[in-house]
């Protein structure tokens, strides 16, 4: 059994998401128990911040590994949710939350290394090509999406 690292609520309250540190997200059905009903795979190290949809159909997740991934998620049948490999495809979405600190409406607060531009949709590219000379480990959104505060390690 692994440590739980961030845990987050669907909008409607019926899944709870638990990112734990063995890289995993665990689906979790709020109706039934809490029992866990699926589990998401795509980080290579433990999951640090995890954000909802507004239509609770799809999530996203950041982790340990500073890869920002995405989830659709089949709401009757959670074991059937799985990776979204298209991140152009969620540029547009409304987000519940706004706490994983790579993401398209914040990715000015990490800084490039070089003149060249980055492709948040290429989340490879971004891992590679983003320098952050303060990490931020922790950051939300304000609801009219006017502020962001970021925290840091020092």
């Amino acid at each position: 059994s692994a440590a739980i690292g961030v845990m987050r609520y669907s909008p409607d309250s019926n899944i709870l998401a638990v990112g734990m540190q063995n890289s995993k997200i665990i689906l979790c059905d709020a109706k039934k128990s809490y029992a866990a009903q699926g589990c998401l795979r795509s980080h290579k190290g433990p999951v640090t911040h995890i954000d909802w949809a507004s239509n609770g159909r799809h999530l996203r997740s950041v982790g340990a590994d500073n890869m920002l991934c995405y989830f659709d998620i089949n709401k009757s049948n959670l074991s059937r949710s799985k990776a979204n490999i298209y991140p152009r495809l969620f540029r547009n979405t409304f987000w519940k939350t706004q706490t994983c600190i790579f993401s398209y409406n914040v990715s000015g607060l990490h800084e490039p290394s070089g003149d060249e531009s980055i492709d948040p949709d290429d989340t490879q590219e971004f891992k590679e090509k983003t320098d952050v000379r303060v990490p931020v480990l922790t950051l939300d959104v304000a609801r009219n999406s006017k502020f962001i505060a970021a925290g840091d390690d020092e």
